[in-house]
């Protein structure tokens, strides 16, 4: 799906009692044609209590003042937060990925890819292992050769704990 940062609503809508905004990574110009903000919209059950139940992606810009997001939704990004963001190799080439961040581990995670400074995104949807591998790192050379890893800590089913590697050879 793509998701155009232009659609950001005002910030405050996602914000209630129980929710918190924590925006963890900022790319700002030449690599992003305005500063975007990455985070994630946390809900506590309680103010007592350091872990959420439930996150929702966004990205975010502001204006002045006003700040907006645009919230990432769909199965596979339900409870998700970012885990990796980073620029290049191509000018204006963001990449991010998301993956479970709160609540019980998903089996899929997320990869954003951005052509033009952050002003949009494609993400693609890719199958976990096992619902209970992470996100280990992420790399991309200059030539559209780039790896992800998984990590899967124990035995789950039919898959051995390890790294797990998803490779490409043109961007994506």
């Amino acid at each position: 799906s793509n998701i155009r940062v232009s659609d950001a609503q005002p910030l405050d809508d996602l914000q209630t009692d129980n929710v918190q905004v924590n925006l963890t990574n900022k790319l700002e110009p030449p690599q992003a044609s305005e500063p975007v903000y990455f985070g994630e919209a946390d809900q506590y059950d309680n103010a007592d209590t350091d872990t959420p139940i439930a996150a929702l992606p966004l990205i975010a810009i502001r204006n002045g003042t006003t700040w907006k997001a645009v919230p990432l939704t769909g199965a596979a990004l339900e409870n998700a937060g970012w885990k990796y963001v980073g620029v290049g190799p191509g000018r204006h080439e963001v990449w991010g990925v998301l993956d479970t961040s709160a609540g019980d581990s998903q089996s899929k995670f997320v990869v954003a890819h951005s052509t033009d400074g952050a002003a949009s995104f494609t993400l693609k949807v890719f199958t976990k292992p096992c619902r209970l591998a992470t996100v280990a790192d992420f790399a991309m050379s200059h030539g559209g050769h780039g790896r992800l890893t998984v990590s899967l800590d124990a035995d789950c089913g039919p898959n051995k704990a390890g790294l797990y590697h998803y490779e490409t050879t043109d961007d994506g």
